[in-house]
């Protein structure tokens, strides 16, 4: 009897195990039902995400699917005026360069207009680049930022913020210069002839009588090299920690005093003004003033320059305003005015229907909950090429940019442009000279020749090499032709 009640409840133990091993296969499969289920939706969702990020670009500017061909520009509205370039097949990776190769996301194919701009056009205009001298340690940057801060200590830290993200900025062959070596200083000039830029514009940092950076200005004029044409401009702001010139945590004022000190700065100016090698306009040194707004007698102080200039044997000064990011001061004291590209055009050139065109969001790597602004650097610069004068206005000179990501500076708060590349940017240059022959401007500003930590730069780079040079090099041809 033991025996038969032993095999019986084994039984029923195979039987409730079997049912087990039904219902467990059951759940298995209603599991994996509801798991296609859900990756359905998610795939679904991210379509219909990228469609509404999608209308907010016209069609010229609007990202391309892969393998797809391009949709022309034929409907644009500003097709008559504005081309877009072809795209290039990504060639280089970050380590592995070649100078005719550009960075190629889904965004880079563009179809061409039918009537682009002659390539053999005379050229007249030339380009000064912008020309940062952040690139050695001053006492100054020691104590606010760490002993041997440089602009290269910003870019050495710079991380990807987003998939796709190029940071950090690395120069070619890792070339982490010192402005207080001369060779290398002779090195960006001979760099800039041979690839066409025409002259260098030194920013300026004077503080109520303090200067800051100054040596590779005063190194070039001691030395009288490299040979090489320039000019100034006063980045009259306050520094302050989050590298935007506000009110806010301010490191170093920003104040003008009375007359005596602008006595002193200008014949502090009048030495470089003498210069050969300064950069003139109408035989008046040409001086740029970067926020005019912030300078309360700014008037009162230019004309007080100006009486100085002709009794020091100058036939005047040819002050510039810089049309940037902040308020305009648009006083008349002013001969021209130039803008400061990109920020002109996205503080104070962003139509009303316009706006969902240049910017759209992209979610942070190590922070899902917040999104990052990007800015559309095709749109942008059609905002740029687009832009008409009034005839009676003064003399507006244009100004173009390379790229733009501060992220190195401003790190998640940081203001970057998307679908930079050499070829769009030598297509996008083209233009720009061409406008600038018509309104017969005798100088075009590039923003930058060596701005790192704000990503705008033609130095060259490990990712691009030498690429973005010889795009400027084939639109200035003409001009480095006749100056060989």
């Amino acid at each position: 009897m033991a025996a038969v009640r032993k095999r019986r409840k084994l039984r029923a133990r195979i039987k409730k195990g079997k049912r087990r091993v039904q219902r467990g296969a059951s759940l298995s499969r209603k599991k994996r039902r509801l798991i296609r289920t859900r990756k359905w939706r998610k795939k679904r969702n991210r379509r219909l995400s990228s469609a509404r990020r999608l209308r907010g670009f016209p069609p010229a500017v609007r990202p391309a699917r892969k393998n797809h061909s391009s949709a022309a520009l034929a409907e644009h509205p500003l097709s008559s005026v504005i081309t877009a370039p072809n795209a290039l097949q990504e060639h280089s990776n970050e380590h592995n360069i070649n100078a005719s190769s550009c960075e190629h996301s889904e965004d880079d194919r563009f179809s061409s207009n039918p009537a682009p701009i002659n390539s053999t056009e005379k050229v007249n205009t030339k380009l000064i680049a912008f020309y940062l001298p952040q690139f050695h340690s001053i006492p100054e940057n020691d104590e606010w930022w760490g002993e041997g801060f440089t602009e290269w200590t910003n870019t050495k830290k710079a991380r990807p913020l987003y998939r796709g993200h190029y940071q950090p900025r690395e120069p070619f062959q890792f070339n982490y210069y010192d402005l207080r070596k001369s060779k290398v200083q002779n090195w960006q000039a001979r760099l800039a002839r041979d690839y066409g830029i025409y002259g260098f514009c030194y920013y300026h940092y004077w503080f109520k009588g303090k200067l800051l950076l100054e040596t590779p200005l005063h190194n070039m004029l001691a030395s009288g090299e490299p040979d090489f044409p320039f000019c100034l401009s006063w980045a009259n702001e306050p520094w302050t920690r989050n590298w935007d010139g506000r009110s806010d945590q301010v490191l170093i004022p920003q104040e003008y005093g009375s007359r005596r000190i602008w006595k002193e700065h200008f014949h502090y100016l009048l030495n470089i003004f003498n210069d050969p090698r300064y950069i003139r306009v109408n035989n008046k040194p040409l001086f740029i003033i970067y926020r005019a707004e912030l300078i309360e007698e700014c008037k009162e102080m230019l004309e007080y320059w100006q009486r100085l200039a002709r009794r020091n044997g100058l036939e005047g000064i040819y002050f510039v305003e810089t049309m940037g990011g902040f308020p305009l001061a648009s006083l008349d004291i002013f001969d021209a005015r130039l803008q400061f590209e990109p920020m002109y055009t996205t503080s104070h050139d962003v139509p009303a229907h316009g706006f969902h065109q240049m910017y759209h969001a992209v979610q942070l790597m190590e922070e899902r909950s917040r999104d990052l602004t990007l800015v559309n650097y095709d749109a942008v610069w059609t905002r740029i090429l687009e832009r008409t004068f009034n005839g009676s206005e003064k003399k507006i000179y244009l100004g173009g940019f390379v790229d733009w990501d501060n992220t190195a500076r401003r790190g998640k708060d940081a203001f970057v442009f998307q679908g930079a590349s050499p070829e769009k940017f030598g297509h996008y240059l083209r233009q720009l000279v061409h406008k600038a022959n018509q309104l017969g401007n005798e100088f075009t500003f590039i923003n930058a020749w060596n701005e790192w930590a704000e990503g705008t730069y033609l130095e060259p780079d490990q990712k691009y090499g030498y690429a973005y040079l010889d795009k400027v090099k084939q639109v200035m041809k003409p001009i480095s032709e006749s100056d060989s």
